[in-house]
């Protein structure tokens, strides 16, 4: 073995250095299970990932790791950011108290009168009412806030920005009255909850009495951005001033973002942990459904959290056609249907058709078992619990070396012989271990493996940090036998000691259920007229509804359920207020808040309105006001009645994914774009994706064709083939990004669409294939990266 090796081993990461880290048996599905998908395992270059250790775990275990950027620990939840190998991300999968390591990817923000339909502007204006949000504290996490802008200037109390934990001492500053952002969503957003219409009254938000925090992501949002404002949130916002924070009290969290979904909740993901931190700590959570509609089944995985107000998208009923209804939009995203646990066995299935309401529809228990196996998932007593002293073992000695020949060690260090200790767990029901190996002199350079079995079995973990004393930890069977092999390279004999400490198994999780596979609620989300600064007009001004030259210059309208969720954020605002004004000053739990505006929300608004598109229905801020706020009468989930479920639609949905080169991009540059077509509930008879003006298709491979410089078709056939026989249809093409002076900007790319022209619903109408999305930057030559 030459000298070359302790390089590479160090880099690698010394809990697993390489291939000796075991992958067979249960260890690996172990592995597996924690490794999110977007770790690439197997790529050497650095990956920016989020671990999500058990509740009250020491972070320490990352010591042994070469992490050449550090870590960024967020101890409100229990989470560290770094940069990482995929060899050693998958090493700290291994871990015994690592829970989840998951990939830093890009999450989409979601992007008349809502205070109409909802009876937000009713809830005001009574003078027997009169519910403004006033007490209520509001963190809307978004691509900023114009800070100047005349509806939100005095409602500002802070405007934090994100820089890189890593490479700063903070991942957040409190930049005072800035404008950072530079794409509006997140100034129309905070619009919605608290702008106060200063410039024009009719675009007032749903609580422009509420204080207003934002966390600034910037025009790039990644899960990281999310998961650290919130660990700003419970750590520094909120802590008590004695602690170093700053002793605030926050009510409401607004997030109009995430990704495509369809999995089952995972409760140990990043979001979800945060989320649930906050929830816990009292502070309602509320959430936009996603865009990924009209196909079913497509709430991001977050979304499906029963720990929050899951808001899904309607039109306003203040226009014509359409828009003359409350009825959910095409593009918002839908839950499960009553039939998903048949075709899909391996999942958690739809759960709300468990729980009928007697009267031919359903309730909304299917939260509360949800909730209550997220919240003892959660609970820190679930982590691994140390025998206590006299039962751990005794210390294990043993000596090691010399590693090379003194003669010879300047020609290149030659590893020494191996020495092996035999180590027998000593308690009954010990699930894991943490052993500490120390020698002298300390000049000696050892290397630890634990092999399960004897001296040629699999290597269960690893350390290799070049530190004295090393520590490891591995998950071991009660019943099996091991030795800690340990290999000298320093031309010096050692003797030293193994230090154990045996853990009990961790008490096995619920197996769930987890989810809540519905929206809450459903409140406007189509062209929703809000605050708009000057500067980023042009980055997202309205494609469908009233703009600029319409409302003013600070207003706009914007579409999704970006839209719908800071519009409940509001009306919520205005609940808690009441809540608060009539019930001997108190607010009501997180908890008691989804009850409400559910409970309170109109279930038969629209008759198509379902479950799994609407859940309980319309958001009525009077209606929740008067029934149960005011008198305090949080409604029970049995009182709780979700829209009726009338006739399923038949209805052609897909699923798929979409791969890019990057997401910034020099004005005319190249991009190949590769999607793929997954699941698709009935054989098409089209599929196409079309471009964006200024974009142009300038290559095709196998089955897709060019049909102009802005449209590309697939071949049906290939997509009916696969997906019949359980597989993805794959295609990739190439597009020339826009070259215009004038096109710095941000754009949507996708989704790919599918047809079938008869029997379902929607025939004859191109539906959008969920995860196909994306969003690109394009910066024009000379002018910088928008972001």
């Amino acid at each position: 073995m030459d000298a070359n090796r302790r390089t590479v081993l160090k880099g690698a990461g010394a809990a697993a250095g390489g291939a000796l880290f075991s992958t067979t048996g249960a260890a690996a599905d172990t592995v597996r299970a924690a490794l999110g998908d977007g770790i690439d395992a197997e790529d050497d270059d650095l990956q920016g990932a989020l671990v999500v250790f058990e509740p009250g775990a020491s972070y320490d275990v990352l010591d042994r790791f070469d992490l050449p950027d550090g870590t960024y620990e967020m101890d409100a939840l229990d989470i560290v950011y770094t940069r990482a190998t995929g060899t050693a991300l998958r090493a700290i999968a291994g871990l015994d108290r690592v829970q989840y390591v998951e990939a830093n990817r890009r999450i989409d923000y979601h992007n008349g009168d809502a205070q109409v339909a909802t009876t937000a502007g009713e809830a005001q204006e009574r003078f027997d009412l009169g519910y403004t949000g006033d007490g209520v504290h509001v963190a809307v996490i978004d691509s900023g806030v114009d800070a100047y802008h005349p509806d939100l200037q005095d409602r500002l109390r802070h405007n934090y920005q994100f820089q890189d934990p890593l490479s700063t001492d903070t991942a957040w500053t409190d930049v005072g009255p800035a404008d950072t952002d530079d794409i509006g969503h997140g100034t129309h957003c905070s619009g919605s909850v608290v702008g106060e219409g200063n410039r024009n009254l009719e675009h007032e938000g749903m609580a422009p009495d509420a204080d207003l925090t934002v966390y600034s992501t910037g025009a790039g949002l990644f899960i990281l951005n999310a998961v650290a404002a919130y660990n700003h949130i419970l750590d520094t916002l909120t802590a008590p001033v004695e602690d170093g924070g700053l002793g605030e009290e926050l009510h409401i969290t607004s997030n109009s973002y995430g990704s495509a979904g369809g999995n089952d909740f995972n409760p140990a993901g990043g979001q979800e942990r945060a989320t649930w931190r906050a929830f816990d700590a009292g502070i309602t959570v509320v959430s936009s459904a996603g865009n990924s509609g009209p196909s079913t089944n497509t709430l991001g995985g977050a979304k499906t959290a029963p720990h929050i107000l899951c808001i899904a998208a309607s039109h306003d009923g203040q226009g014509e056609g359409i828009d003359a209804t409350t009825k959910p939009t095409s593009f918002s995203s839908r839950g499960r249907t009553a039939n998903h646990g048949q075709q899909n066995p391996e999942s958690e299935g739809a759960r709300w058709n468990e729980f009928p309401n007697g009267e031919g529809g359903f309730t909304g228990e299917d939260r509360r078992d949800a909730l209550a196996n997220v919240n003892e998932f959660n609970r820190e007593s679930s982590s691994a619990e140390a025998f206590a002293d006299e039962k751990q073992p005794d210390s294990l000695s043993f000596t090691a070396g010399p590693g090379a020949d003194a003669s010879v060690a300047a020609d290149g260090a030659k590893v020494g012989s191996p020495t092996y200790v035999e180590y027998t767990p000593k308690n009954d029901g010990v699930g894991s271990i943490e052993a500490t190996i120390s020698w002298n002199p300390p000049g000696q350079d050892l290397d630890i493996n634990l092999r399960k079995g004897g001296e040629d079995g699999p290597v269960e973990s690893s350390a290799a940090s070049l530190n004295n004393p090393e520590v490891l930890s591995a998950q071991v069977d009660p019943d099996a036998t091991y030795v800690f092999e340990i290999i000298p390279y320093a031309a010096v004999q050692a003797t030293g000691t193994i230090d154990l400490i045996e853990r009990k198994q961790s008490a096995d999780p619920p197996t769930g259920p987890y989810g809540v596979y519905r929206p809450s609620v459903i409140a406007p989300g189509s062209a929703v007229v809000s605050t708009m600064g000057a500067s980023a007009l042009k980055a997202l001004e309205a494609s469908y509804g009233a703009t600029p030259a319409d409302t003013g210059v600070f207003y706009s309208a914007l579409s999704g359920t970006s839209m719908s969720c800071p519009v409940t954020a509001g009306v919520t605002a205005q609940v808690m207020e009441a809540y608060y004004r009539n019930n001997g000053g108190e607010y009501p739990d997180p908890e008691e808040v989804i009850r409400l505006i559910e409970g309170g929300a109109n279930p038969n608004a629209e008759a198509a309105y379902t479950p799994y598109n609407a859940g309980a229905g319309l958001v009525d801020a009077v209606r929740t006001i008067e029934t149960f706020a005011e008198p305090g009468n949080v409604p029970t989930y049995e009182q709780i009645n979700l829209a009726p479920l009338g006739d399923e639609p038949v209805t052609l949905s897909a699923t798929g994914s979409r791969q890019d080169d990057g997401q910034v991009f020099t004005a005319g540059g190249t991009n190949q774009v590769t999607v793929t077509i997954d699941i698709l509930s009935h054989d098409v008879e089209a599929a196409r994706e079309q471009l964006p003006d200024g974009w142009t298709v300038v290559g095709t491979n196998e089955g897709v064709t060019k049909e102009s410089d802005t449209e590309v078709s697939f071949d049906t056939g290939m997509v009916n083939e696969a997906t019949t026989k359980g597989e993805s249809a794959e295609f990739s093409f190439f597009v020339e990004a826009p070259s215009d002076p004038a096109a710095s900007n941000q754009y949507s790319l996708g989704p790919t669409e599918v047809r079938k022209n008869s029997g379902v619903d929607n025939a004859d109408t191109f539906v959008p294939v969920s995860g196909t999305s994306s969003t690109e930057y394009v910066a024009a030559v000379g002018t910088g990266s928008p972001l």
